[in-house]
C-alpha cells in the first residue's frame, strides 16, 4: 500500500452520495484545515466558522468560473467528533452532477485538498480509533448489500454485535494474563495472583464465544451451499407422504419417484433425497423412510448381511441428521393424542409436524398444543404445507442468528478465530496437566494475537489495502 495512504492529516474530498441526478448531493471533506480551505469559497456575512465546536450553517459557495453563488448547507465536525475522528465537514447542495463536479474541482484547485481514494474516509475512521476493523468491513457490507438479510447483517455488525463481545473477551484474557505474569516475579516466594481454576474459567468462557463465532462463519461462508431438511419420525407417521407432497408441490403430478441408489447388491442402502422449492429458496429434502430393513427387496439374505445393512443404515441416518440444517420431526396426530405423548423440547433446528390432522374432529384439534415450532399438517388437504414452507425458509435463510457476520469478515477472520481456539485448547490442556505457567501464558498471548487480528489491533498494510481498496470513493 502506498505510504501516503496513511497521511491522515492531508485534507481529502469526494462525493458521498451516489452518482447521478438527485434532489440533494453531499461532498465530504476531511483532514487538518478542511474548514479553512472550504471557507475560501464561502461568501456570506453571517457565516463565521469556528473550529472549536461543531455546527450546521446555511451559506453560499462561490463558483468563480461561473460567477455563481450556490446556496449550500455546511455540516462541520470538530476534531474528534466526526465520522473520521478528525476535522471534517459535508457540503450539502443540489444533486446536479455538473454542480457537484464543479464544486469538487474548485476544492481541488486549492492545491491543498486532494481527491479521496476508495475507502479512505473509513480507513481514517479506523486509524483514528473511531471504528475497529470488523465495523469498517460492516460499512462495506452496508454499501454492497443487495437484500434485506445482507443489510440487516451488516447493520448489526456495524452496531458492534461482533466487536463488543470480542473486545470484552480480549480485555478479560489480558487481565487474566496480567495476573498470571505478575506472579512470575514472585515464583520463589510461591506467591500467585490468580488460581488455575480462575484461569480455566476464563479460558472456557473464551472458547465458548469463539466456537459460536466459528459456527456463524461456517453458516455465512456456506450460504450458497444447498440447505438440507431431513424428515424423521416413527413408522407410519406420514414422512413419505409428506415427502412426495413437497416434491410434487410445484411440479406435475406425473413426476417420477426419486431413485433409490444402492452399492450393496439386492439392498436398499441410501435415503431418498430431492431438490425442492420452499417459497423463494431451494433446499435438499431427505426422507429417512428408505433407511429401514423392511425395505430390503430381497428376503433370502443372511442374518450377517442383514446386520451389516442395519449398521450401514444406522450410520447413514446419523450422518444425515448431523448434516441437516433443519429437522422435520413427524408424528401421527391421532396416535399422538391417543397416547397422550409429550412434545419434544424446543430445538433451534427442528420443527414438530403433527400429520394427518384431516382425520381429527374439532375437539381433538383443540387438544393440540400451540407452539411456534409445532405445525399441523394434512398431506391430503394441503393444510399447513405453505405455512411450514414459509417458516422453514425464514429459519434457514432469514434468521438473523445464523448470519451475524458479513462475508468479508467471515472470510478474513476464519483463520484468526481458529488460531485463537487452538491456543485456548492448548492452554486448557496445560492447566489440566499442571504444566509450567509460562507455557499457559504463551498460549493466552497467542489467543490474544488472533483476536487482535480480527479487531485490527494487530494488522498489516497488506490487510488494510485488501479491505479498503474494495470501497467506493467517498466512503
Amino acid at each position: 500500500m502506498n505510504k501516503s495512504f496513511f497521511d491522515i492529516d492531508e485534507p481529502i474530498a469526494a462525493q458521498a452520495t451516489p452518482r447521478g441526478n438527485g434532489r440533494y448531493g453531499v461532498i465530504r471533506v476531511s483532514g487538518v484545515g478542511s474548514l479553512r480551505e472550504v471557507n475560501k469559497f464561502v461568501h456570506n456575512g453571517d457565516f463565521a466558522p469556528n473550529t472549536d465546536s461543531s455546527f450546521i450553517a446555511d451559506t453560499l459557495f462561490v463558483l468563480r468560473d461561473w460567477n455563481v453563488e450556490l446556496p449550500v448547507t455546511i455540516w462541520f465536525w470538530r476534531n474528534g467528533q466526526g465520522y473520521t475522528g478528525q476535522e471534517s465537514l459535508e457540503i450539502h447542495l443540489p444533486g446536479s452532477p455538473p454542480l457537484i463536479e464543479k464544486v469538487l474541482q474548485a476544492l481541488f484547485s486549492t492545491g491543498t485538498i486532494r481527491s479521496a481514494r476508495p475507502g479512505e474516509f473509513t480507513l481514517r475512521a479506523f486509524l483514528n480509533g473511531r471504528l475497529d476493523l470488523t465495523r469498517a468491513e460492516a460499512v462495506l457490507g452496508v454499501i454492497d448489500a443487495d437484500s434485506d438479510r445482507m443489510l440487516g447483517t451488516a447493520l448489526r455488525q456495524l452496531s458492534g454485535n461482533l466487536s463488543v463481545p470480542l473486545l470484552q473477551l480480549r480485555e478479560s484474557l489480558m487481565e487474566t494474563l496480567a495476573h498470571l505474569e505478575a506472579g512470575f516475579d514472585f515464583i520463589d516466594e510461591n506467591i500467585s495472583f490468580i488460581t488455575p481454576k480462575e484461569i480455566m474459567t476464563c479460558v472456557k468462557s473464551a472458547e465458548s464465544l469463539i466456537k459460536e463465532k466459528l459456527t456463524q462463519i461456517s453458516d455465512r461462508t456456506d450460504y450458497h451451499r444447498m440447505r438440507r431438511i431431513i424428515l424423521t419420525g416413527p413408522p407410519n407417521s406420514g414422512k413419505s407422504s409428506l415427502f412426495n407432497r413437497l416434491v410434487l408441490r410445484n411440479q406435475g403430478k406425473h413426476e417420477p419417484e426419486p431413485a433409490i441408489v444402492s452399492d450393496v447388491a439386492g439392498t436398499t442402502r441410501d435415503y431418498l433425497e430431492r431438490e425442492i422449492s420452499l417459497i423463494n429458496q431451494k433446499v435438499l429434502l431427505i426422507d429417512t423412510a428408505g433407511l429401514r430393513s423392511e425395505n430390503l427387496p430381497v428376503s433370502d439374505i443372511s442374518d450377517a448381511e442383514r446386520d451389516e445393512f442395519e449398521l450401514k443404515i444406522g450410520d447413514l441416518t446419523i450422518q444425515a441428521l448431523d448434516t441437516a440444517e433443519l429437522i422435520f420431526q413427524c408424528y401421527d396426530s391421532g396416535l399422538f393424542l391417543q397416547r397422550n405423548t409429550f412434545l419434544p423440547p424446543v430445538r433451534q433446528n427442528a420443527f414438530v409436524l403433527l400429520t394427518k390432522i384431516d382425520l381429527l374432529n374439532d375437539d381433538e384439534l383443540d387438544m393440540i398444543p400451540v407452539r411456534e415450532d409445532v405445525f399441523r399438517i394434512s398431506v391430503r388437504t394441503g393444510e399447513g404445507i405453505d405455512q411450514l414452507c414459509r417458516a422453514s425458509e425464514d429459519s434457514l435463510f432469514y434468521d438473523p442468528a445464523r448470519y451475524e457476520m458479513v462475508q468479508a469478515t467471515a472470510l478474513r477472520c476464519r483463520e484468526a478465530f481458529q488460531i485463537s481456539l487452538d491456543a485456548l485448547h492448548e492452554a486448557e490442556t496445560l492447566i489440566v496437566k499442571n504444566a509450567d505457567e509460562t507455557l499457559v501464558a504463551y498460549e493466552l498471548r497467542r489467543a490474544l494475537d488472533g483476536i487482535g487480528r480480527i479487531l485490527g489491533a494487530v494488522q498489516t498494510d497488506d490487510i488494510l489495502d485488501s479491505i479498503f481498496s474494495r470501497f467506493c470513493i467517498g466512503k
